[in-house]
Parts: structure tokens; sequence; C-alpha cells
């Protein structure tokens, strides 16, 4: 039996259990059926560490920029120093600058992946003209899934990753002498 709406497949086959109503007869749903979504299925891990992956590349272009500003600005830091800021005044004064620029990027992000994955989770994409007559063992319509907490998980992550490697740097700079740091 064909559905329409593959996100009630569930009801269609309760509904269809009901109506036969016979002991003998099992009532499957494709899913279970396919041994090539049930592949898809168990490779849910594989699905979290590629996003993994693209959290922390995402994290480490973040970190190259915060030091790259970092290093772009040792005779300000420098100055800063000789004009009487202690090293961890310095460090704090960058932490904040990183985290004041990750935040702007991470909510930027968030708002722009929230707003796409809202959207296509009620409009869905329809591969029917790709597929052609290629006849897979699922639907071509790509349902998305909106998960705040995934959302919610990348920007926690960029923030504190940022946070954190911005002290790093600072710290290495702030250690230069003033005058060593002036000088270049």
């Amino acid at each position: 039996i064909y559905v329409d709406d593959e996100r009630k497949l569930n009801v269609y086959k309760s509904d269809v259990e009901r109506a036969l109503r016979d002991g003998d007869l099992v009532v499957r749903d494709w899913k279970e059926e396919s041994v090539f979504f049930q592949m898809i299925e168990s490779q849910e891990f594989v699905y979290l560490f590629i996003y993994g992956i693209f959290i922390i590349l995402s994290g480490f272009i973040i970190v190259n920029s915060i030091v790259m500003i970092v290093h772009e600005r040792i005779r300000e830091i420098g100055i800063m120093g000789s004009l009487g800021m202690s090293g961890g005044e310095i460090t704090l004064l960058f932490f904040i600058e990183g985290v004041m620029m990750s935040l702007a990027g991470v909510v930027v992000g968030g708002i722009l992946s929230a707003v796409f994955t809202f959207y296509f989770s009620f409009v869905p994409i329809d591969l029917t003209s790709f597929m052609g007559s290629i006849d897979m063992p699922f639907a071509n319509v790509i349902y998305f899934e909106f998960s705040l907490r995934s959302i919610s998980f990348g920007m926690l992550f960029s923030l504190i990753l940022t946070g954190v490697m911005t002290i790093f740097p600072t710290i290495r700079v702030v250690r230069i002498e003033p005058i060593e740091a002036i000088r270049g």
C-alpha cells in the first residue's frame, strides 16, 4: 500500500492492522522490510560524527581568526602593557572581543540554520525529477527534521571553543615584553 504522507505511516499501519484483525497476518511498513533503509538508519552514528566534524572545522576557523587578530595586534598589546595594563587585563580584553565576535557569528548562524531547517521541515525537497526512472526503496521526497537541540549544541560548542581558544594565544603574546612587542 502506498501512502501519500510518510509521516502518517504508523497511523495507516495501525488502521490496516485493525481492519485485518487476523492473528496469522503481520503488517509491516516499508522501513521494516527494507534492508537499505535499515542500513541507513544504523548509520546514525556516522551522521553525528560528520556533524561533529563540521562543528569542529567551524570552531577551528573561528579560532584561526582569533589567533590572527591577536598576532596582528602585537604592537597594540605592547602599548597596552607599557601603559600599565596587566597581562590579565589584556587577556580579558581579547577574551571579551573574541566572545563578542563569536556571539555575533553564532547568533546569525543559529538563526539562519533554524530558519532553513524549519522551512524545509514543512516544505520537503522533491527528488522525483532528479530520480527519473530509477526505482529506489525509499520515498523520492526528503523531509528535514527541525531540532533545536542540534542547533543549540552547535551554537554552544562554538561559543565555548572560541572562549577557551581565545585565552591561549593572548596569554602567549602577553608574556612578551612590551618593548619587544612594540618593535614587532
